[in-house]
């Protein structure tokens, strides 16, 4: 019945098993309690759905004739799934002047922050989830992230080190040593891109001999790209790792701290033919983000994309 599908999705909740919360917590949508409970399971699935969120966090808002602190952390989920940063910051400060000590939205504060740019803002959100949840591997790691950025290689090493998740815990500390791989080949010490790059693919390694059913970090899939870059950023020549690391930017190309170390990168060392190719498509990626509306400029990046792949085959 109804009362029991409640508890049943309740203590799921409590497992963090947020697809059997929400598929229990589906069978009692008529009890408004339920529907609300079912929202922040929403937010935990694997692939929320940012519409849905949406569509429900507003539906309870009209129901209760307000906002709540829940609503509104669902909608910043949304905003954050949609990559409307400035948005989600609006709505998960509204959710933390509701219930400021929620853990949630303080993480998901930071990551807004992270994904705005503003690293600074980013760590201290990071500190207070950290604070509230001092065991949660998505918070350490935002903040492990955040102090990499930030060049707080010693704090972001402390952070990871605390995430309990082994798979988790070693891919942070592999992100780490890439970090301080590309500082240190900006600073032209070669020796020490490849010494950090190297700590950087057994850090890899090891997170890909965790099995998938031992951990919850949600960028496993990406350990085998992460672990070929580490190699290539080893290797012994200078442009291969210049190569590598232009095209691990364009992932994230308007990243303050990464496009410093890019300048390193391209005042220490010889740009060949593929690196220049490289560089105009990431700058052609900048261009399209500043303009998204101008059909000729992302149609001139996928030219280029084109051509730099078909090289590649």
């Amino acid at each position: 019945g109804t009362t029991d599908a409640f508890v049943a999705g309740f203590h799921a909740m409590r497992a963090h098993d947020f697809e059997g919360a929400h598929e229990l917590l589906c069978r009692c949508v008529d009890f408004v309690p339920a529907r609300d409970l079912r929202l922040l399971a929403a937010c935990g699935r694997r692939k929320p759905e940012p519409e849905a969120l949406l569509a429900e966090a507003g539906w309870l808002e009209g129901h209760y004739g307000r906002p709540t602190a829940r609503t509104r952390h669902a909608m910043a989920v949304a905003m954050l799934l949609l990559r409307r940063y400035d948005a989600a910051i609006g709505y998960c400060e509204d959710s933390l002047r509701l219930r400021p000590d929620r853990h949630g939205p303080w993480n998901n504060l930071g990551l807004a922050h992270l994904r705005s740019g503003d690293p600074e803002a980013a760590k201290r959100c990071y500190e207070r989830a950290v604070e509230l949840r001092p065991w949660f591997a998505n918070s350490l790691g935002g903040l492990a992230q955040t102090r990499r950025l930030l060049g707080d290689f010693a704090g972001a090493e402390a952070a990871a080190r605390r995430i309990e998740d082994e798979c988790w815990r070693e891919h942070e500390l592999g992100n780490l040593a890439v970090g301080m791989a590309i500082a240190a080949a900006a600073g032209g010490d070669d020796a020490g891109r490849r010494a950090h790059a190297g700590v950087a693919a057994v850090r890899f390694r090891a997170a890909m001999a965790v099995p998938a059913e031992a951990t919850r970090n949600p960028r496993q899939r990406s350990l085998p790209a992460a672990l070929a870059y580490a190699e290539v950023l080893a290797g012994p020549e200078p442009a291969a790792a210049t190569l590598g690391f232009l095209r691990q930017l364009q992932a994230d190309p308007l990243n303050a701290r990464q496009v410093a170390n890019l300048a390193g990168l391209l005042r220490n060392h010889a740009v060949d033919d593929r690196c220049r190719a490289e560089l105009c498509l990431l700058l052609l990626e900048i261009a399209a983000g500043l303009a998204p509306g101008d059909a000729q400029l992302r149609a001139g990046r996928d030219a280029l994309r084109a051509e730099v792949e078909a090289k590649d085959r």
